[in-house]
């Protein structure tokens, strides 16, 4: 019987806040946040090179999806 070991990676979240000392000098934004994200990427590693345990060989594996943006907090 084949083992279904695997490290999947479903998400990936990376965001970043803008300094207060960069937007002081506006009187617009009370925060500004940068961000990446990237959905079902897939396996990492498998202990079964031939298959992958959550989905069979017959079935769609779910597309990768990746978002990038932007948001702005008013004052």
């Amino acid at each position: 019987m084949p083992r279904g070991i695997h490290l999947r990676l479903n998400e990936i979240y990376l965001g970043y806040e803008l300094p207060q000392n960069l937007l002081r000098k506006q009187n617009l934004f009370r925060s500004i946040d940068v961000f990446a994200q990237a959905r079902n990427l897939g396996i990492i590693w498998s202990s079964n090179k031939e298959m992958d345990p959550d989905y069979p060989i017959s079935s769609f594996k779910p597309m990768a999806i990746y978002t990038f943006g932007l948001k702005f907090h008013l004052k």
